[in-house]
């Protein structure tokens, strides 16, 4: 879902196909926007002890409440996302693990020029096959490419 604000409206756009749902949160009776208020803020506040243990938490919740006493919302953040070399080299080590787990003994090199010669059918159903496993080690490689762990391989 996508969100946007233009002053007090904010639309959500459910990516269907559909026209985005808008609302002028300003309209709300009082007492809901006390509550988004208070929901919000609360919201904002435990994000910055996301994920820390409780020293580290409590250091990061003073600095973020003194950022937000300052003016300042937070940084945007640059999303990032695996490219389309990164995911074939995932996918790749993929299928060269599964193949040494199977005792294939050829050089990593020959086993992935076999499998990009496979009708992309064919590599596609191996695919579906190993979805779960596959996403899970492009996961682990984006983390690493974060900086959130390190990249291990498969």
């Amino acid at each position: 879902m996508k969100r946007n604000w233009e002053g007090n409206v904010l639309s959500l756009d459910l990516e269907d196909g559909s026209v985005p749902i808008s609302v002028d949160v300003t309209k709300f009776p009082k007492d809901i926007q006390d509550q988004v208020f208070r929901f919000g803020a609360a919201t904002k506040l435990r994000n910055y002890t996301a994920g820390k243990d409780s020293d580290k938490a409590r250091e990061a919740l003073t600095k973020g409440i003194t950022e937000l006493m300052a003016g300042n919302w937070g940084v945007e953040r640059e999303k990032v996302e695996l490219s389309t070399a990164e995911q074939v080299s995932v996918v790749n080590s993929y299928i060269v693990a599964q193949k040494r787990m199977k005792g294939d003994n050829r050089s990593e090199a020959d086993i992935i020029s076999a499998y990009r010669a496979l009708p992309e059918d064919k590599r596609a159903l191996v695919e579906k096959k190993h979805e779960k496993q596959i996403k899970r080690a492009m996961n682990e490689r984006l983390k690493a490419k974060k900086g959130g762990g390190a990249d291990v391989g498969i």
